[in-house]
């Protein structure tokens, strides 16, 4: 008997050793792995590139990086609707071709925010039109409907038995919130504006099992430290449920937050963009691990550079740039 204790012994730790490596293992294979990017703009000078060089173009350095994700995340700042490139820099209405809309399913992306204030640029005929074309390209959309309750609706997507839910709002509207918030009879965007925005969030938690809500809102240029109300509703949303918070419109980056264990990116910036002024160029893929079974999240960054309207990681070696 005494010779069969030792080996009893280490068949038990055998054991306990196998089921600790199965649990790190099973811990590992549900960790959601999600990345955020900042202000995508199909139009103007990037509307150019890609008529030149096609619709894998603007996120041809990007793509594998994007696309490793299990969600990967956008602010559309456009719409995708007529057949003209427009923009200037003295005129800030950017539409674009709906084909260029495959940019966005070549380079990874999964679903795009349009609660921003560029998305009622066509009109109501064309948010409706890009509405159609990401769509039939399988890229979801989140904070623009063609009634004010699809703008606002909770959008779901499942990956690994979880549920990840998107909520989008802006502050702002080229043609004046009012006028582009979508109503029952109005296609248009979801605004921050809402008394309705916290019940929503709280509803939305319910639903889901990680929640992230984007923002478009700030002040465009302000460099690191986001503006008061930006902070303040930040830390509400958080409050009633929020597990993300990711923000645009500033063009420049602001500071990442941890608060109460949550993350809170301000501005991502700008990321396919054709304003190269080095501030405006400074950018970053946001990369998020969720793991369910302790409820915990942590982040890493990949630093970019945008050279040529398209975003560069800057472990590539700039001389890699190619035009094509």
């Amino acid at each position: 008997m005494k010779l069969k204790k030792p080996a009893g012994l280490l068949l038990f730790w055998v054991y306990i050793l196998a089921m600790g490596s199965l649990f790190a293992s099973q811990v590992q294979n549900e960790t959601i792995n999600l990345a955020f990017v900042g202000d995508v703009m199909l139009a103007r000078n990037v509307g150019k590139k890609i008529m030149s060089f096609g619709t894998s173009y603007p996120f041809a350095k990007t793509k594998d990086i994007l696309a490793a994700a299990d969600i990967a995340f956008a602010n559309l700042e456009g719409v995708l609707s007529g057949t003209k490139v427009t923009g200037s820099s003295r005129a800030f209405i950017f539409c674009s071709p709906p084909y260029f809309g495959e940019s966005l399913k070549n380079g990874g992306i999964d679903i795009v925010s349009l609660a921003n204030n560029h998305s009622t640029d066509g009109g109501t005929k064309g948010l409706l039109e890009m509405l159609k074309t990401l769509s039939r390209l399988g890229i979801k959309y989140v904070g623009a409907g063609k009634n004010s309750l699809e703008a606002r609706s909770l959008r779901i997507i499942e990956t690994k038995g979880r549920k990840i839910g998107f909520l989008a709002y802006t502050d702002l509207s080229n043609i004046g919130l009012a006028a582009a918030t979508a109503t029952s009879r109005r296609a248009g965007v979801a605004s921050a504006r809402s008394t309705n925005l916290f019940s929503e969030i709280e509803s939305a938690k319910k639903a889901v099992d990680f929640l992230i809500v984007s923002f478009h809102w700030g002040t465009e240029y302000q460099l690191g430290e986001p503006g008061a109300r930006q902070k303040k509703l930040a830390y509400q949303c958080i409050a009633k449920g929020a597990d993300v918070i990711i923000g645009h419109h500033p063009h420049v980056l602001q500071k990442i937050e941890i608060y109460h264990g949550k993350t809170i990116a301000y501005s991502l910036g700008n990321f396919v963009f054709d304003n190269h002024r080095p501030s405006r160029a400074k950018t970053m893929i946001l990369q998020l691990q969720w793991n369910p079974a302790f409820n915990k999240q942590s982040i890493s960054v990949i630093p970019c550079y945008i050279r040529s309207c398209r975003p560069l990681p800057l472990t590539i070696s700039p001389s890699k740039n190619n035009q094509n």
